[in-house]
């Protein structure tokens, strides 16, 4: 009984996994919201497809690095991996120290071959696809919010 309980809680299936892999990317640039938004940091985990959209004025360094721990790491736990592009955000002395500290593997789309970042190309493609419909429906976009949940 211990070792199917024990199977439950530590494998990939349970749980405790549910956002141990982790796909990160920008999207945008918009056209500026009433609160200056123009550009969305999309997050998803890979094992259960949930999408979080962060709407940001800019995305340097420190305001990626902000995001990720402030609203991804302390509400959802530490991955164990991170995939990436290889943006300036992303391969920055911080950002990298950052994910060494919380001990973070973290991969990258290889430069010449996308098929690597495929469900994030999925999801992207789907939240664009939302957004020209709101497009249409309002005459604009309007990414206020603090964070989406697609």
């Amino acid at each position: 009984m211990e070792e199917i309980l024990r199977e439950a809680h530590d494998s990939p299936a349970g749980r405790h996994f549910e956002f141990k892999r982790v796909q990160m990317n920008v999207l945008g640039s918009f056209p500026k919201s009433s609160r200056r938004n123009r550009l969305l940091l999309i997050i998803v985990n890979c094992f259960n497809k949930w999408v979080e959209a962060f709407p940001q004025t800019n995305f340097r360094v420190k305001t990626v690095a902000k995001i990720f721990v402030e609203l991804v790491v302390s509400k959802h736990d530490v991955s164990l991996k991170l995939h990436t592009n290889q943006g300036n955000n992303f391969e920055s002395k911080l950002f990298k120290d950052i994910i060494d500290l919380l001990g973070i593997q973290k991969t990258q789309i290889a430069a010449l071959y996308p098929q690597s970042d495929g469900q994030m190309k999925y999801q992207l493609r789907t939240i664009i696809d939302y957004l020209a419909k709101f497009l249409v429906k309002i005459g604009r976009i309007e990414i206020d919010q603090s964070h989406y949940i697609c």
